[in-house]
């Protein structure tokens, strides 16, 4: 007489509703205190790098559940909700005044990546990002701003996404002086 084994299977997706087989690779689970993307779902509805740590299956559930701050997401939401706490964390978009040692020290840090120098309305802008990222595709670019009515260039650092560009940059960064010298000629 054989014995036959019966090899069972688990719906890891049954308890969700959204995901399934066939749209699994467009889902993650998101971490709410640690601001960022804590696993990958694979194809049998397990979370992907855990189980392959523990060298065991863990389905989603049991990731859920063992960990209250993790949530199931897309991993377009994952993305947006990654980029909104870098903005708060890393100060995104927050130009700061530096001292023209500084941006000297910088540029000769390391080799500068998108050094460029441009001229508009009289208006000389140079720009550098930092080889090295801060963090999720996020540098520091360095700036240089002289314009006509100042006695000297003024110096910035600023954190953007590395895919800005020279004139994204300077429009940004010339709106921001405009706005501080305005500021200063009303007091």
């Amino acid at each position: 007489m054989t014995t036959q084994t019966k090899e069972t299977t688990t719906d890891n997706f049954k308890e969700f509703e959204l995901i399934n087989e066939k749209n699994y690779f467009k889902w993650c689970i998101f971490d709410k205190d640690n601001k960022g993307r804590s696993d990958a779902i694979s194809r049998k509805g397990t979370v992907l790098f855990s189980s392959a740590y523990q060298k065991r299956s863990i389905s989603i559930r049991e990731y859920l559940d063992n960990n209250k701050n993790c949530i199931l997401t897309t991993n377009s939401m994952a993305l947006k909700m990654q980029r909104e706490f870098d903005k708060i964390k890393y100060d995104l978009y927050k130009p700061v005044s530096i001292p023209k040692q500084n941006f000297l020290e910088m540029l000769g840090c390391m080799p500068p990546e998108k050094w460029e120098t441009s001229e508009d309305n009289f208006i000389i802008f140079e720009s550098f990002k930092m080889a090295e990222a801060l963090t999720n595709h996020i540098y520091t670019f360095y700036c240089r701003v002289k314009k006509p009515n100042y006695k000297n260039s003024r110096y910035l650092k600023v954190n953007l996404h590395g895919s800005c560009n020279h004139h994204q940059i300077r429009n940004f960064i010339i709106e921001h002086i405009n706005k501080k010298d305005l500021l200063a000629n009303t007091k």
